[in-house]
């Protein structure tokens, strides 16, 4: 129903602004920045799935890099499928993450909400830092106050909020233990359905802060998965200043900037992945803060959220697959059992057939050459990480073929 009613919105909405108008701009972009698009807007899977696994590992988690990046892009998934974005997707996310890495529910739960607030707070904090240099440059502009101002607005709330959460978590677990007491009571008359104890309740919310408690043991490990957040971030910027610059539109980076923070409002929407609503509202930001007309505008956020949500979804759901099909003791690396040896010599192949895939596309010019070095090095570290993605993934599905054939041998 939610989907029916997103695509029934958007659709209303592109026929208001015209669907002719909006074909003809998509149709002028070119095929090398398309291809640009999609290799920028897949590098933030690498980025904040690498970050999941150094939350998961700090909880004690047993899982491989790359099924952590397999993991953050079926929780990418979940998101885009279920009502109210995150708030809807990372329930169920926490319970695909005790599946994967076999822990329990809380802990899962702790590390999906950790980390997609770490990146929250990132792109906030960027958004701030891009207004911030905007009104030292450019003339003092009424709408990029105001941007800022809803930005650091939601840096104050999110932060006294969270620590006031956070030194009163003790007496929130006892009342918010009271409460489901009281509402599991009450669902007596559904079938198959027993009530938990109110010890057990007390015991996972407490299982659920824990698990915090111990991201923040790390320092050095918390530092970093920030700094992956926020290099994440820059990656989302840059897939929506490719998409504006490959209509003709030329919007400052740290613009682009302030734009993303304020247009991830969307996501309370009850349409999954913000179907329809997510679109005008980019529109809205783009017309309001920059001098682009509505027709590339919108053009513009239909391709920023094809290749930073929707391409990134459909992989998130053969990811989402393979880790329901997958056991969780079959799918560790079975290349890293049969020797240190053969793991670095396929570690040295498919790192050097990366570097090698990339020397080419600069060669021969395949994708654009972005101006702004920000972009260029996001855009050039998202192939030489897909390129040794697909390369490493190649090896670990070769060794697990050999292995099964020694197996039946024996």
């Amino acid at each position: 129903m939610g989907l029916l009613v997103g695509l029934i919105g958007l659709g209303i909405y592109l026929r208001f602004v015209g669907v002719d108008a909006i074909v003809g701009s998509l149709r002028t972009v070119s095929t090398r920045r398309a291809a640009s698009l999609v290799i920028v807007g897949f590098v933030p899977l690498f980025l904040w799935g690498t970050g999941l696994w150094l939350v998961l590992r700090q909880m004690d988690a047993k899982i491989t890099l790359w099924r952590a990046i397999l993991l953050f892009d079926a929780t990418g998934f979940i998101n885009s499928v279920t009502p109210f974005g995150q708030a809807g997707g990372d329930p169920v996310s926490g319970l695909l993450a005790s599946r994967v890495a076999p822990m329990e529910y809380e802990t899962g739960f702790a590390a999906i909400v950790s980390l997609n607030a770490i990146n929250r707070l990132a792109s906030v904090l960027l958004g701030l830092v891009g207004a911030g240099y905007l009104l030292t440059r450019v003339a003092f502009s009424v709408a990029i106050r105001n941007a800022a101002l809803v930005g650091a607005g939601i840096v104050v709330v999110v932060g006294v909020g969270g620590v006031f959460l956070w030194q009163y978590r003790d007496t929130i677990i006892k009342w918010t233990t009271r409460l489901l007491d009281a509402v599991f009571a009450r669902l007596w008359w559904v079938p198959r359905f027993e009530p938990p104890e109110r010890a057990a309740i007390r015991q996972r919310l407490r299982r659920f802060t824990a698990a915090i408690e111990q991201l923040g043991t790390n320092r050095r490990r918390l530092v970093l998965v920030v700094c992956l957040g926020i290099a994440g971030q820059l990656s989302v910027g840059a897939t929506l200043w490719v998409a504006l610059r490959a209509l003709g539109a030329d919007v400052p980076l740290a613009l682009v900037l302030v734009i993303i923070p304020v247009a991830k409002l969307s996501g309370i929407a009850p349409t999954p992945g913000g179907l329809g609503s997510a679109s005008a509202f980019l529109t809205g930001l783009l017309v309001t803060l920059t001098a682009i007309n509505t027709t590339v505008a919108t053009a513009a956020a239909l391709l920023y959220r094809a290749a930073a949500f929707w391409t990134p979804m459909i992989t998130g759901g053969l990811a989402l697959l393979f880790l329901l099909a997958t056991p969780a003791e079959s799918a560790t690396s079975r290349l890293g059992r049969g020797g240190g040896s053969d793991t670095r010599v396929a570690f040295a192949i498919a790192g050097g057939v990366a570097t090698l895939l990339l020397v080419v596309v600069h060669l021969r010019n395949v994708l654009i050459e972005p101006y702004s070095p920000i972009v260029h090095l996001l855009r050039d570290g998202g192939v030489a990480a897909m390129g040794f993605g697909a390369l490493w993934m190649g090896f670990r599905l070769f060794a697990r073929h050999r292995s099964n054939l020694g197996d039946r041998r024996k």
